[in-house]
């Protein structure tokens, strides 16, 4: 079963964050164009959107059934795709894959920019190094604990 799965997986690891963005603008264009009744095409441009945004949905919720028998969100919304397609309703396809897609990418970006280093990081910078015992002994002592911060990040002084 894994054998099966690998190329699609493969499939769509190529090109990463800047493939996605790519694949949003044209079918962001797509999407606006066959909202507008612009016919640059023999077809409808909302199967752009469908094809370069739902595509990615469809292989990820079947990878998800196979490997996991897991349903998630993909297998939801690619029987919304199917459905859409099915009653003639490709612009209806295409929005939603393009507002799923766009909501996957955020996502992405927004856990990317969220790793536990880097907030933990970023407390040390702030917090800097713990001051010498001896020079504050009478009044107060910075805790060495790393895992003691008030609310802004600050290292708690503790009276003796």
């Amino acid at each position: 079963m894994k054998r099966v799965t690998e190329k699609p997986e493969w499939l769509l690891g190529l090109g990463g964050i800047k493939k996605d963005i790519a694949f949003l603008v044209i079918s962001g264009a797509a999407v606006i164009c066959s909202l507008l009744k612009f016919k640059p095409f023999p077809f409808d441009t909302a199967w752009i959107a469908t094809i370069l945004c739902g595509l990615p949905i469809v292989l990820e919720a079947v990878i998800g059934l196979v490997t996991a028998f897991d349903i998630k969100a993909d297998v939801l919304v690619s029987m919304a795709l199917i459905a859409s397609i099915c009653i003639g309703e490709i612009f209806a396809a295409g929005e939603g894959q393009f507002i799923m897609q766009l909501g996957a990418l955020l996502e992405e970006l927004t856990v990317e920019r969220a790793q536990p280093r880097s907030r933990q990081r970023r407390l040390t910078s702030i917090a800097g190094k713990p001051q010498d015992k001896n020079k504050n002994k009478n009044t107060h002592e910075i805790c060495e604990c790393r895992d003691k911060f008030n609310f802004v990040g600050l290292p708690i002084s503790i009276k003796l």
